[in-house]
C-alpha cells in the first residue's frame, strides 16, 4: 500500500520513515502504520487543480506573447449583479477577451458552453475564447461557433504555445 506523508502529501515506499524525505516532517509511529484515505483524495484533488491552473497560465502565456495585457482569475460583476469568475482575461487596445479553461477528462458538453456564452453576455464581453485539453462534442462545437466562440483544444494549445515562445 502506498503511503504519504501528511505534511507534504509526498508518496512513501512501504519502508518506516521517521522523517519524510521530501519536506523533513517528523513521522509519528501511527503515519508509519495507517493510510489515510482522506489524505490520498485530497493529494489527488489538489494534483487537479495544479494542472488546471498550470493549464490557464500556459494560455495566459500565448496571449502574453501576443502582446495582450492579461490576467487570471478576474471576478466580475455581470449586468444582473452576478458575480463571474473570468479564467483569462486579455486585453490589447480596445479589444477584450474572455477566456475560459476546462482541464477535463471527457470531452466538453453543451452546458459548459451555454454556461460561458451567459458570462459573456453578462458581462457584455464581445470575443471569447474556450480552452479545453479534451474535444468538444458536436453540439458544443456547434454552439460556440455559432456564438462566435473560438475554441482551443489541447493541440491548438501545443501549436501556438510552441508558436508564442519561438516568436519571443
Amino acid at each position: 500500500m502506498v503511503k504519504f506523508c501528511p505534511e507534504c502529501g509526498e508518496s512513501l515506499s512501504s519502508q518506516d520513515f521517521k522523517f519524510c524525505p521530501e519536506c523533513g516532517f517528523k513521522m509519528e509511529e501511527k503515519f508509519n502504520d495507517e493510510i489515510s484515505s482522506v489524505q490520498e483524495e485530497k493529494k489527488d484533488s489538489f494534483s487537479i487543480y495544479n494542472l488546471g491552473e498550470r493549464f490557464e497560465q500556459v494560455v495566459e502565456e500565448i496571449f502574453q506573447a501576443k502582446g495582450y495585457k492579461t490576467s487570471r482569475r478576474q471576478r466580475l460583476k455581470g449586468e444582473s449583479g452576478t458575480i463571474n469568475e473570468i479564467d483569462v482575461l486579455a486585453e490589447k487596445g480596445a479589444s477584450t477577451i474572455a477566456v475560459e479553461c476546462k482541464n477535463l477528462s471527457s470531452p466538453v458538453g453543451q452546458s459548459l458552453i451555454r454556461d460561458f456564452i451567459q458570462k459573456l453576455y453578462e458581462l457584455k464581453i464581445r470575443k471569447g475564447y474556450f480552452a479545453s485539453n479534451s474535444e468538444l462534442t458536436t453540439g458544443a462545437s456547434r454552439l460556440a461557433e455559432q456564438n462566435n466562440i473560438t475554441v482551443w483544444t489541447k493541440d491548438n494549445c501545443t501549436c501556438l504555445a510552441r508558436y508564442a515562445y519561438k516568436s519571443n
